[in-house]
């Protein structure tokens, strides 16, 4: 083969290979298939080492008596739970209460002045337990209050914003493969593609949360080793169009995430 044709022929898959994220998005996309392509290679940005843990939005039922919910206030939400449930509760930054037949997402909102519950009994960030409650907007609680960002199940990560900005599409390879299975008995295989929509109190510098929905326990265990030893790689990628769609769909008005589908 001629030089000229094999420098052809590479112009040819390399431009077929790019084409597939663009198709893709040339058509209506269901982020929540979980089905992107992988990036082509000049949409990868910055190159990062990550290590992982998870949080999830635990679900309760309220109780007679309890641990009540405040506002920033201080004035009683409706629902009260056990000194763990609350605590669990104030922890993951968000919770679906069933209270007076309906199940209601509540949010972080705040630090009140006084301790309201001591949680050092169940972690070490005692901070928890000044945390003040909001009614969510998103059907499994919202991101970082200055970027109102929704959760949005398997591709929400909270981050520290000053390592990865808000608003970032990341894209973790030894997440693309894994196969997920949910209690609503779905299961689909990541694509690999998160968002940086949330943040946290305990967050800091190459750490990453990733947000799982409703499940207690992690599906990423490939990747999520809950340790600063158990580094991975990772890119931020730079395509606009993948991201605004993304961004779009971590807004409530959207309409992209309802609740009960994980």
């Amino acid at each position: 083969m001629s030089v000229r044709k094999f420098i052809i022929s590479l112009i040819i898959v390399l431009y077929s290979f790019a084409s597939d994220l663009d198709q893709a998005l040339s058509t209506t996309i269901d982020l929540k298939a979980f089905n992107l392509p992988s990036p082509p290679s000049e949409s990868l940005g910055k190159k990062l080492k990550l290590w992982a843990t998870y949080y999830y939005t635990p679900t309760y039922v309220s109780k007679l008596t309890g641990y009540p919910l405040l506002d920033m206030q201080g004035y009683e939400l409706g629902p009260k739970l056990t000194h763990r449930e609350w605590c669990m509760s104030a922890l993951e930054g968000s919770t679906s209460i069933k209270y007076e037949g309906k199940n209601i997402v509540y949010n972080f909102a705040g630090f009140g002045e006084n301790l309201q519950v001591n949680c050092k009994k169940y972690f070490k960030y005692t901070k928890s337990g000044k945390i003040r409650f909001r009614l969510a907007n998103g059907p499994y609680g919202d991101g970082a209050g200055e970027t109102n960002y929704i959760l949005f199940p398997y591709r929400t990560i909270a981050v520290d914003p000053s390592f990865i900005p808000f608003g970032s599409l990341i894209f973790i390879p030894d997440a693309r493969g894994i196969e997920i299975s949910l209690r609503t008995g779905k299961s689909f295989t990541h694509d690999g593609y998160f968002f940086a929509a949330d943040k946290g109190g305990a967050i800091k510098n190459n750490q990453i949360d990733v947000f799982e929905g409703v499940e207690k326990v992690s599906g990423f265990l490939k990747f999520i080793k809950s340790k600063p030893s158990g580094t991975f790689e990772a890119y931020i990628i730079e395509d606009e169009n993948l991201r605004q769609l993304m961004d779009d769909a971590h807004h409530k008005e959207s309409g992209v995430i309802v609740p009960g589908e994980f």
